[in-house]
């Protein structure tokens, strides 16, 4: 989970999907940019490495949130980290056909 500090730092509360991926993709090609500026290795500009997080971190919030049901006899602690677990779903499932949503509002400009 230390690899997610950075988001962190940007943290938005009640986030959706679409900025959360913005923020994700955004930093991740800023850590790309400096690993290839450092020569330290291969950047990964096809975004792999987030996929690959995305899986890890879905496998740790699915036994989190069992932990949790188990503990809880309440509905809405599980229900809260259910949207959650399924948000990181999502991200893991596709991250390229995802951020192709991007690409309309991105041509535009900057």
């Amino acid at each position: 989970l230390s690899r997610l500090k950075p988001l962190a730092y940007f943290h938005l509360p009640f986030a959706d999907l679409e900025e959360t991926l913005h923020r994700l993709v955004g930093t991740y090609l800023i850590k790309q940019r400096l690993i290839y500026s450092e020569g330290k290795s291969e950047p990964d500009w096809d975004l792999r490495g987030i996929e690959k997080l995305y899986r890890e971190l879905e496998t740790v919030n699915i036994h989190f949130m069992n932990r949790l049901r188990d503990a809880s006899s309440k509905d809405a602690t599980s229900n809260a980290l259910y949207i959650f677990v399924t948000l990181t779903s999502l991200i893991a499932m596709d991250i390229n056909s995802a951020v192709k949503s991007f690409d309309p509002i991105v041509k535009r400009g900057l």
